[in-house]
């Protein structure tokens, strides 16, 4: 016996089975439709920080590139910038400090329409830093620009491409 007893020992164990669980079926078509959850792909987060403001130097020769660079900010970040009054303050704020007071009133009022719309104080900005001067000067000489019989054309249009830029607008 004891024999017997030593061999159901030195038998292999078995593993237990799994059993599978049963799902309840639902009693009707209307309560399973409700029951069956379409997946849904994880949300995408971005862990892309907003660029820095672009500080300008107070030149009117740089003035172009410094709002070019506001613009390509604003709508490259718009979704963490906050309120358009808080976007507009974040401008003034990139303005140097011995410049701002020239643009503080429409900063308080929040512009003609009081809607602190950003694009507006884009312009506002332009029409009060730009020198008008420049401006017509460069619109005059690209009226007369013409390129040189041995003048390379990218030269030539590095030249232009600068005139346009001063032009502004107006151009």
């Amino acid at each position: 016996m004891a024999g017997i007893a030593s061999q159901q020992s030195q038998q292999p164990q078995q593993p237990p089975t799994l059993q599978q669980p049963q799902l309840s079926q639902p009693a009707h078509p209307t309560q399973q439709s409700q029951s069956i959850q379409p997946s849904q792909p994880p949300f995408l987060t971005s862990t892309k920080q907003p660029s820095q403001w672009p500080v300008w130097d107070g030149s009117t020769t740089s003035l172009n590139a410094h709002l070019f660079l506001l613009r390509i900010k604003i709508e490259e970040d718009r979704a963490v910038l906050g309120s358009n009054r808080a976007i507009c303050f974040d401008i003034f704020r990139s303005v140097p400090s011995d410049k701002q007071p020239r643009i503080l009133n429409w900063l308080e009022t929040g512009g003609f329409d009081s809607n602190y719309n950003w694009n507006h104080f884009l312009d506002h900005l332009r029409e009060t830093y730009e020198n008008k001067l420049t401006r017509q000067t460069a619109a005059d000489q690209l009226g007369r620009i013409r390129m040189d019989a041995t003048q390379y054309f990218v030269e030539y249009l590095q030249e232009y491409e600068l005139k346009i830029s001063q032009c502004g607008k107006t151009g």
